[in-house]
């Protein structure tokens, strides 16, 4: 009499949720996350309904096709902070765009599965002017100090020290620095279909 497969434990459901969560946010297929994984779409869908346990080494070629670390499907569902408190000058410090881009603070990286993510932005600190750029949600931006500009589709705009602006960034946009002038903003990213899950560098460096 053949053996029947095991329940997956609520550990390897909590690694089920996150494969399916990652590559919604990637807006993959189970086809394309197959043919990128090399894994069956039939195989992986049993896999997101908790139906059967993936192993490491299967595990370890949807990571791959996701661009994401391993040990992150491990991380404990526990850990989402419900309150993130930053103090002056704290946060996660990054630069957008290569090296020569912005710098930047996440204010709420430890949250999981947002709907928002804060960053603070030193925009006079890019090394050369940036691209225009797109992405999917809307995007507010606040200027806590000093003046810049801001490029809209064909439109520029000039924003000063308590001016803010909201708007649709699927359509081009760039913050640029004015020579000589400091510039530090607060902006929030936004979208519908995209739960932050830490990665906001990689959906405005896309």
């Amino acid at each position: 009499m053949p053996k029947l497969a095991s329940k997956p434990s609520m550990a390897e459901l909590h690694v089920a949720r996150k494969i399916a969560d990652l590559r919604k946010d990637s807006r993959m297929t189970l086809k394309t996350l197959g043919d990128a994984s090399g894994l069956s779409d039939a195989y992986l869908s049993r896999v997101e309904n908790g139906k059967t346990a993936i192993n490491i080494a299967n595990l370890s070629k949807v990571a791959h096709a996701l661009g994401v670390e391993l040990g992150g499907f491990f991380e404990s569902e526990q850990k989402d902070a419900p309150l993130v408190l930053r103090r002056a000058g704290e946060g996660k410090k990054i630069r957008f765009r290569s090296r020569h881009g912005i710098k930047a603070r996440l204010l709420a990286d430890e949250k999981r599965d947002k709907l928002m993510e804060p960053i603070w932005l030193d925009i006079s600190s890019a090394k050369k002017e940036m691209p225009m750029q797109s992405h999917s949600g809307q995007e507010f931006i606040y200027i806590i100090k000093g003046r810049c500009r801001f490029k809209y589709a064909k439109e520029l705009i000039e924003l000063t020290e308590g001016d803010s602006i909201l708007f649709n960034s699927r359509v081009d946009h760039a913050a640029i620095a004015i020579p000589g002038e400091e510039c530090q903003a607060i902006t929030v990213v936004t979208s519908r279909d995209y739960h932050f899950h830490g990665d906001i560098v990689r959906l405005l460096d896309e």
